[in-house]
């Protein structure tokens, strides 16, 4: 069996073990959710509850599945793009940067949970109420606080 990628731990973060994997699927609903899958080895689902900001087409906008799902019609462009890096700041933000230069940046929130990263063997990544983060490496069952 493949081993699987960790999230690595940087001085300024963490990083995601996302980088060079396609989007292959936009999901809308309660929230929106880019999955990534490359084999039956390497699948991973970003899910965003909250708002974000996209920077892409030259443009900077302010989304939310809260808005409603046709609001959020300008991030299915993603759909096909490959991400470039997948990084979390100290603070709990997320920054994904895509090969066509665009970015998703999602700040933590006071109350939700913001966002959560889901992959292989168990892999969970949780932006918790306030930016804490809640990381469950692969393979690995107990979380860690950061």
């Amino acid at each position: 069996m493949m081993a699987h990628a960790r999230v690595l731990t940087e001085r300024d973060g963490w990083i995601l073990p996302l980088a060079g994997l396609p989007v292959t699927r936009c999901i809308v609903d309660y929230a929106f959710s880019l999955h990534f899958w490359t084999s039956s080895e390497a699948d991973y689902t970003v899910r965003i509850g909250g708002p974000f900001v996209l920077q892409a087409y030259n443009q900077v906008l302010n989304l939310s599945a809260r808005n409603g799902a046709v609001s959020l019609g300008p991030a299915l462009r993603l759909f096909g793009q490959t991400l470039e890096s997948a990084v979390v700041a100290k603070n709990g933000e997320l920054t994904l940067r895509f090969g066509d230069r665009s970015a998703i940046v999602v700040p933590p929130e006071s109350a939700y949970e913001a966002w959560e990263v889901a992959g292989p063997s168990g892999l969970l990544v949780v932006c918790q109420a306030g930016g804490k983060l809640a990381i469950w490496q692969p393979k690995d069952g107990e979380p860690s606080a950061s």
